[in-house]
């Protein structure tokens, strides 16, 4: 059975905008080099050809895929956030000319889909998203300035754009509504209706728990000037 994903750490996207091709060409050659690791015969040809038969897929050169998937690979910490690519995706992306603004709608939702993981949904920030687009696992991780073009894909108009694109063409479900961040699901797994109600019962909850606390705080305050000989009337 032919598996249509490429797993890959997101730091193999910091590079996409200069040249999306090498890019989906080394998350190639990655999954294919991990696919190896569970493999126990043959020597490092061998292994990556049938890596590729495990992706549905032929290597170029299996041997100088080998090298280069394990230079990744040994060069990535443990733990760093993955995300998958769809394999008819990633080949479009490596043999067609792709201009920045579409290049920047699949870095969002491989950034998307990093950080949902195997959750049904999650609730990020821009800078968070703009994060994992240029391949950070984090917002402390992001260099000041941040390179370009990815730069200027951090405004408003660039990302509304972009929110859109992944509504209409990538199967994201998005909402925001008077709330820090915004809500995010993939696919019909987890629809608008649920994301949305989820979104409002958190919103709910938080509104909840913020008045309780502003009851907490003046009932404190009142009771430290009744305490307070100064505050009391005789």
């Amino acid at each position: 059975m032919e598996v249509n994903y490429f797993n890959f750490p997101v730091m193999l996207l910091e590079s996409a905008f200069n040249n999306i091709r090498e890019t989906m060409n080394n998350i190639i050659d990655y999954a294919g080099y991990v696919h190896t690791l569970k493999l126990e015969f043959g020597d490092e040809s061998e292994m990556m050809k049938a890596a590729g038969k495990y992706f549905g897929m032929k290597y170029g050169s299996n041997y100088e895929s080998y090298r280069n998937g394990k230079m990744l690979y040994d060069s990535f910490p443990e733990n760093v956030p993955m995300s998958g690519i769809n394999k008819d995706v990633c080949f479009d992306f490596y043999k067609n000319l792709k201009l920045a603004d579409e290049i920047a709608v699949l870095l969002a939702f491989l950034a998307i889909k990093s950080i949902i993981g195997k959750k049904a949904y999650i609730k990020l920030t821009n800078d968070f998203l703009i994060a994992r687009m240029g391949g950070y696992a984090g917002i402390n991780d992001m260099p000041i300035p941040l390179p370009e073009p990815l730069a200027q894909y951090r405004t408003r108009r660039k990302l509304d754009k972009i929110k859109f694109d992944l509504q209409a063409n990538w199967n994201v479900n998005y909402y925001s509504y008077y709330t820090r961040g915004f809500y995010v699901s993939i696919d019909k797994t987890f629809d608008l209706n649920e994301l949305v109600l989820q979104a409002e019962k958190r919103r709910k909850s938080t509104k909840e728990k913020q008045l309780k606390q502003k009851k907490v705080d003046a009932r404190k305050e009142a009771l430290n000037k009744l305490t307070d000989p100064n505050d009391l009337d005789f």
